[in-house]
């Protein structure tokens, strides 16, 4: 419970705060008699909205780029099924789109989504074996670097994150 109001209130933070200064500003004006009330409420509540009407863009926005990823990592999962393309050259295409899904879901997919992603891909192509067994040690340095970048622009976009640089792989094919 106490998590979920922690995560509430980070979540809403700005209009929690637009709450408290309209309720200062009137109880303000009730107290104290202020004489700028009848410009100032007004002027308070245009830019409340503006910015509420901003930040619901931006949500929508990371919806929909949220969908539009994750309908491509569907349609290249298929991929990953021998049953489903005659071709080989249409399957590693399939594949390496979802990849490439794989890396941008990085930015905007909830945490779950992508441990998902990662239980999937090496159950599917390390047979549930650690894919960085035989990782030199230059190839981990670099992993580790650009999943500190990645972690860092994830935290920018969504706020908190419990994944680690762990969490990020850098797949190949094995198959």
């Amino acid at each position: 419970m106490k998590e979920k109001i922690k995560s509430f209130l980070k979540q809403n933070w700005f209009e929690i705060t637009i709450i408290i200064i309209i309720i200062l500003v009137l109880v303000g004006s009730v107290f104290y008699g202020y004489e700028w009330q009848p410009v100032l409420i007004p002027i308070l509540l245009l830019v409340i909205a503006f910015f509420i009407e901003r930040r619901k863009e931006y949500s929508n926005r990371l919806t929909q780029q949220r969908i539009e990823n994750f309908r491509n990592l569907l349609e290249g999962s298929t991929g990953f099924f021998s049953n489903f393309y005659k071709d080989v050259f249409e399957q590693r295409k399939k594949q390496q789109k979802f990849l490439e899904e794989y890396v941008k879901s990085w930015i905007s997919a909830p945490d779950d989504i992508i441990r998902a992603i990662n239980a999937f891909f090496i159950e599917a192509q390390f047979a549930g074996k650690n894919p960085y067994e035989s990782e030199s040690e230059q190839d981990k340095k670099n992993r580790e670097k650009m999943a500190e970048i990645l972690l860092r622009m994830r935290k920018q976009i969504l706020g908190e994150t419990e994944l680690t640089e762990k969490d990020f792989y850098i797949w190949s094919f094995s198959k």
